[in-house]
């Protein structure tokens, strides 16, 4: 089984602050306790995530498919300017091949598919449009 990211960009390349929303964000997920508090290996390519917590389940469409049991199952907050691409899901004939690119990003790893009140909420606390990037790796 092949691993899949679902990344919230902002779509500011140089999103102003950039460190000190990413705290801002992180601190909602963690009161909300959609994830954990403490940093874990639980993402891919980062030294440290965080892994996803019981609250998760009010903000994805099929809590079902959450992975509790996965060790791929983490949010990876990237603070470096980032182009975020869909990996496997690459269309090699769409000659419009724009991904979006920012300092600020939120990668949930191998989590199933947001509820449209979470995504309103995230653009409403970054304060700016955002794009929502599908991977599959």
């Amino acid at each position: 089984m092949s691993d899949s990211s679902i990344s919230i960009v902002p779509t500011i390349l140089e999103y102003p602050n950039h460190i000190v929303k990413a705290k801002e964000i992180l601190a909602w997920l963690i009161a909300e306790k959609i994830v954990e508090a403490e940093p874990s290996d639980c993402t891919l390519g980062a030294s440290n995530g965080y892994a996803v917590a019981k609250g998760a389940s009010k903000v994805v469409l099929y809590p079902e498919e959450l992975p509790f049991d996965t060790i791929t199952n983490g949010l990876d907050v990237v603070t470096e300017l980032t182009v975020f691409h869909p990996g496997e899901n690459i269309d090699e004939d769409d000659e419009e091949m724009n991904f979006p690119e920012s300092n600020l990003g939120f990668t949930f790893w191998n989590w199933p598919e947001f509820t449209d009140e979470f995504i309103n909420e995230f653009r409403m606390r970054l304060n700016c449009e955002i794009t929502i990037v599908y991977c599959r790796i």
